[in-house]
């Protein structure tokens, strides 16, 4: 049941069948939630009304800590924050997504995966298209992020700021550094230094 995001290393492709403006893409997010604004419109109606049922009382309450925690009464200012902080200005909202170029829709993309907010987030090389500013402000992001989040970078001041383990992948195996990048580096040494000396300790009995 685990809901994963993906950001590909270049998204040209992502949205090559749709013909939404880049806001409406954003808002598709939120169909779900809206979907269950509609349906506690219909229990209003049926309150009103005096038809309501048992079941009906219950599924309102429900559904009013659904949209709640779901974000039905900020989702606006979270698409709005999401956009600017990712370098869009509001002259982009209404683009057609189709005619953003490569990066835009890299970035759009990577917009939409942070709105919907996966269990599991993984990014191959999110810092590309992105100007310093906006670096800067998915960095931001990233620390707080609560869900799991996998990163494939050559950034190394970006991984600095938003990473607490590292795997690298050698030709026999996938050795685990807890801390940032530049911790990795200093065990990396370490355990190098200390493997050679094992082997020269080794190669002396013989």
């Amino acid at each position: 049941s685990l809901r994963i995001g993906y950001l590909r290393q270049e998204a040209v492709l992502a949205f090559a069948d749709k013909d939404n403006t880049l806001h409406n893409e954003m808002l598709l997010v939120f169909e779900t939630i809206f979907e269950m604004e509609q349906e506690m419109r219909n229990i209003e109606q049926r309150m009103a009304d005096s038809t309501a049922t048992d079941d009906d009382y219950d599924l309102y309450g429900d559904l009013q800590v659904q949209v709640e925690l779901r974000g039905l009464y900020d989702y606006e200012r979270r698409i709005e924050r999401t956009l600017e902080g990712l370098g869009f200005d509001a002259d982009d909202w209404n683009k057609s997504i189709k005619i953003l170029s490569g990066g835009q829709k890299t970035r759009a993309l990577l917009a939409k995966l942070l709105l919907e907010v996966p269990d599991i987030l993984i990014l191959d090389e999110p810092t590309n298209h992105l100007d310093i500013d906006a670096i800067r402000w998915l960095e931001g992001i990233l620390h707080i992020w609560d869900g799991a989040l996998l990163v494939v970078s050559h950034d190394r001041y970006f991984l600095d700021r938003v990473i607490n383990r590292v795997w690298e992948l050698s030709p026999i195996n996938i050795e685990e550094y807890k801390g940032n990048y530049s911790a990795y580096l200093s065990q990396r040494e370490e355990r190098r230094q200390r493997t050679q000396i094992e082997w020269d300790a080794m190669m002396e009995r013989f």
